[in-house]
């Protein structure tokens, strides 16, 4: 690992918490991701210490807006879904968005499909910094390397794994969890996992005017908006298009804000005036086949379990992900929620899950 997190995707994210997804998995782990942000204190805090852990937890909601009666049924379609794995969506027209939303522009709207609770954002380097802090905790040993060789049987079983730092480890089981990596390191044990980096820009800017129960907005462009505190906002946009990217990249694509900012001031009226103050850039563990996490075994190396190619969700799905490589650890299935579906091996096998809701 990079012990200062420097690259790291997770603390370069816009921080959502979200179930509104079409693939059942999806909504599953999202509605366990809020309730573990929600009830954070109790699953994080260390034994002893009278100091509450917080996220800075925010429940303000997604809404997800379409402009077209094709894009219409595709949120029809996902809120039958949600709604049948537990998930609290609602369905606005035109008419209701316009006045549920006065500070918006709805005339060119169609439909919009917006959570009431479980959903919204919070800090990532807080939930990083209470991950690490609880795991060092529990007996987890933090190591400042990276694995450049691995020893495997006949099998594929991975036996030994050595560090750039010299160390040899024996694992029982080890875990690719990589991230945008996870394709390169795949391939060091004979593995194809289509997973690699795309990049993404993040911009922050103030704006004067008042806005009231603002959740966080994907424009049927696929700009998103959020508060980011009074006055504050976070936007992006992925690009039209999106070949690999380097890694190591950390440049903002500057380029982008104008195309960005024309899309939010004609959604948002009040944002024609607005102050940029600010860029980062990071990069999605891409899975290009269905944009879908990639969470199991695979047969030719049984004893390494991937969870990789989140696509832009690994933030929000991380604490079920976390649970169902546990519980595969541990018990070698899934009992919380089934995954079974989003093994690696589906892609050799024609079976994908693609995802229809992506930003």
């Amino acid at each position: 690992i990079n012990a200062e997190y420097m690259g790291c995707a997770t603390t370069r994210s816009a921080g959502g918490i979200r179930h509104q997804f079409g693939v059942p998995e999806n909504v599953q782990m999202g509605l366990f991701g809020a309730n573990f942000m929600a009830n954070i204190d109790q699953h994080l805090r260390p034994a002893g210490s009278a100091e509450p852990v917080s996220v800075n937890w925010r429940e303000h909601g997604y809404l997800f807006l379409t402009n077209s009666p094709e894009g219409a049924e595709q949120l029809r379609r996902n809120h039958a879904t949600q709604i049948q794995e537990g998930g609290n969506t609602a369905l606005f027209t035109q008419h209701q968005l316009h006045l549920r939303f006065p500070w918006m522009h709805t005339a060119d709207l169609h439909t919009g499909c917006q959570s009431h609770t479980m959903e919204g954002w919070i800090d990532p380097y807080l939930l990083l910094q209470a991950f690490r802090r609880k795991a060092i905790e529990q007996g987890v040993s933090y190591v400042n390397s990276s694995a450049v060789s691995f020893k495997q049987a006949t099998t594929g079983r991975i036996e030994a794994v050595e560090l750039s730092n010299g160390q040899i480890f024996t694992p029982g089981t080890v875990v690719c969890c990589v991230g945008a990596a996870s394709g390169q390191l795949a391939e060091k044990v004979g593995l194809e996992i289509p997973v690699g980096p795309r990049k993404r820009t993040i911009f922050t800017f103030l704006c004067k005017q008042p806005l009231d129960d603002f959740p966080f907005t994907i424009d049927p462009t696929g700009t998103y908006v959020r508060p980011d505190g009074p006055s504050r906002y976070i936007c992006g946009k992925g690009p039209d298009v999106d070949p690999p990217s380097d890694p190591d990249d950390l440049e903002p694509d500057h380029h982008l804000w104008e195309e960005i900012w024309h899309t939010l001031a004609h959604r948002v009226p009040a944002f024609e005036e607005v102050k940029l103050v600010g860029a980062w850039s990071g990069h999605y563990d891409y899975n290009w086949p269905d944009q879908n996490a990639i969470i199991g075994t695979h047969h030719k190396v049984p004893n390494l379990i991937f969870a990789t190619g989140f696509s832009g969700h690994g933030l929000m799905q991380s604490p079920a992900a976390g649970r169902a490589v546990s519980e595969l650890v541990l018990e070698g299935r899934f009992t919380t929620i089934d995954l079974s579906r989003m093994h690696p091996q589906r892609f050799e096998l024609g079976r994908l899950l693609p995802e229809p809701n992506i930003v």
